[in-house]
């Protein structure tokens, strides 16, 4: 399955939503909804010896600014975002048993002009730089206070059904990120739950 199919990851996500009686915010309502700077969100859904993660973060935490990038700087500063977040193993760590391994990332931001990059994909330790952009309609709907990072994981692991924790350390990394608001779908435990920068472990058992 390739990493940029989200509607894999979303659609479960709306079920178990659905079952839970959690909201699930859509695409489009995604583009509409304010931002909090510190606050961000995680999705995770555990299919089979995969385990797909979905981060969104408010550009102000991850850029240092919510607009588009308009001076070098500024552009560096969102390059820089994105090669940290293409780094899957440094920002997420499962715990060891389960075996799992960083197998590839899809970052997207809307925080570039029309001549930046938008997307970017990174496999394993090979970088790859797609050319796409996001449609001008897209930027439309997010708007100068809107911006963001939105990021897609996948991991492999060898033993998933010993898969009991994930610690997010991307708070090592962003230091404008102080919480994530996490919805998660393992074979163990299905669930919602709030970490921050003092407590950033999530537990599937």
């Amino acid at each position: 399955m390739q990493v940029s199919d989200r509607f894999v990851v979303l659609s479960t996500l709306i079920v178990f939503g659905q079952l839970m009686g959690i909201p699930v915010v859509g695409e489009a309502q995604r583009q509409h909804r304010a931002h909090v700077h510190g606050a961000g969100k995680l999705n995770l859904v555990q299919e089979g010896s995969q385990v797909h993660i979905e981060l969104e973060l408010p550009g102000m935490d991850v850029a240092g600014f919510e607009h588009k990038a308009r001076t070098a700087s500024q552009k560096q500063a969102v390059k820089d975002a994105v090669t940290a977040l293409e780094q899957g193993s440094a920002l997420f760590r499962m715990n060891a048993e389960a075996k799992c391994t960083f197998d590839k990332a899809e970052i997207e931001v809307s925080m570039m002009d029309d001549d930046g990059e938008g997307e970017h994909g990174h496999e394993g330790d090979k970088h790859q730089d797609d050319d796409h952009h996001r449609d001008e309609k897209h930027a439309g709907e997010v708007g100068e206070s809107h911006s963001e990072f939105h990021a897609e994981y996948v991991f492999q692991c060898a033993s998933p059904e010993k898969l009991q924790q994930l610690q997010v350390t991307l708070f090592d990394t962003f230091k404008g990120a102080e919480n994530l608001q996490v919805q998660f779908v393992t074979a163990r435990k299905q669930g919602a739950q709030r970490i921050s920068r003092e407590v950033p472990v999530i537990r599937f058992d």
